[in-house]
């Protein structure tokens, strides 16, 4: 049988994109944006945002498809393959926590003078430092010697480095049982049928799993925290997204599944009428710190969310909770609320919205595609598009409406507002 002709990347494609590159790069430039490697010390990963949206955007778009087109389809999808290598590379640095011991002035350190530091052999150490040093992590000044960049400073902010290692760590190990896991729970909604349930033998659901050892809730925890200070995910999404103001003087909100009380901190400190009772699990509330000026006006109750609803508000928020459970897990936990609510009261849902295949740019579309992966690796649950999300409100209860979506520029996540319609 002949063969399918193979596309060729086009020269006038490859110049065309090169061209883009030229004028936005020129552009943001001009502008002023922070595009460059920071000086020492480094400057803060909000530092580091302050490129213009839609130039970076493009800028970003125009270099991905230009190095795909100059690769070629073999040499990308060979790179694609081996990209677990890579991972393991970063998985090994942030496991021995590699970062901590080359200095943070800048200046460098022999590889030798590091494995002595860390216990670890020299020989393995200098391999996995130079992966690194290829994709931007790390570099090496001298021969034997190695240093920070500016990528490699994030893993010494311990929020970052939380975040790093959960990621190589749980949902790595996870991803790589994903197929064996179809093929022995197809098309579960189990949340202990899980790839993670494979990858480490266990027949916990997440969570519970990592309740099971502390550290690994503590990592998670500090992780999800951290997470807020990036734009995508800043809490000034929420903040800005509802109209908290429009809520009487001392209204109650209910941060359910609220962990630390972060969330609730950053709402009570813009809005300064609203009391907050955060719910959790009470191993979810270890090491919170909520500032004494707000500890009047922010409680802590231990509450299962798969539970009835024990409190009274007239706000229920569920920030980033939905996401983490398949549809009949997530009905669940909104009939608890709905049962629990007043005349008046609202149900406040941040969560992603997935846009239509094809509808933004490869580089933005990657990160919903990426955490829907995640969602379906680790909790056999799924990012949601708009019609999913309103299907899923009606079946928890079909008086339940949403009356308003509400996406707030360079934000990750957008905020529902649901009512009862009685």
């Amino acid at each position: 049988m002949a063969q399918p002709p193979i596309l060729r990347p086009d020269l006038d494609t490859i110049v065309s994109l090169a061209e883009t590159i030229s004028r936005c790069a020129r552009q943001l430039e001009s502008s002023g944006a922070s595009v460059g490697t920071p000086p020492s010390p480094p400057a803060s990963p909000k530092t580091q945002q302050n490129i213009q949206g839609t130039e970076r955007t493009e800028l970003r778009e125009a270099c991905d498809k230009l190095l795909y087109l100059a690769a070629g389809p073999y040499e990308h999808l060979m790179a694609t393959a081996q990209s677990h290598r890579v991972e393991a590379a970063l998985q090994f640095a942030a496991h021995f926590d590699l970062a901590s011991y080359v200095p943070s002035d800048g200046s460098s350190i022999a590889f030798s003078e590091l494995a002595a530091a860390t216990g670890l052999p020299t020989l393995q150490i200098s391999r996995m430092f130079r992966i690194l040093v290829v994709y931007h992590i790390f570099c090496e000044p001298r021969l034997g010697f190695v240093a920070h960049n500016a990528c490699s400073r994030l893993l010494l902010e311990q929020h970052i480095h939380a975040t790093v290692s959960y990621y190589t760590d749980e949902s790595f190990r996870a991803a790589s049982c994903l197929s064996e896991t179809t093929r022995k729970w197809p098309g579960t909604q189990e949340r202990n049928e899980t790839a993670l349930n494979l990858a480490y033998n266990t027949t916990l659901p997440k969570f519970e799993f990592f309740n099971a050892e502390p550290w690994r809730a503590a990592r998670f925890r500090m992780a999800m925290a951290g997470m807020t200070q990036g734009e995508s995910f800043s809490l000034q999404h929420l903040v800005q997204g509802f109209d908290w103001a429009s809520l009487p003087e001392g209204s109650m909100v209910a941060d359910i599944g609220g962990g630390g009380g972060h969330v609730s901190v950053a709402l009570a400190k813009a809005h300064t009428k609203l009391n907050f009772i955060v719910q959790d699990l009470k191993t979810a509330f270890d090491g919170n710190s909520i500032p004494e000026s707000l500890s009047g006006r922010i409680s802590f109750r231990e509450h299962n969310f798969f539970t009835t609803q024990p409190s009274s508000a007239d706000v229920f928020l569920l920030r980033w909770i939905l996401h983490d459970y398949p549809d009949k897990f997530a009905r669940k936990i909104l009939q608890n609320t709905v049962a629990a609510m007043k005349p008046g009261s609202r149900i406040v849902v941040m969560e992603g919205v997935m846009q239509p295949p094809g509808s933004q740019s490869h580089i933005c579309e990657r990160k919903s595609r990426l955490l829907d992966v995640a969602m379906m690796t680790l909790l056999n649950s799924s990012e949601r598009d708009l019609d999913a999300w309103k299907s899923l409100f009606y079946e928890a209860d079909p008086s339940l409406k949403l009356v308003k979506v509400t996406t707030p520029a360079a934000s990750a996540l957008s905020v529902m507002e649901l009512q009862l319609d009685v």
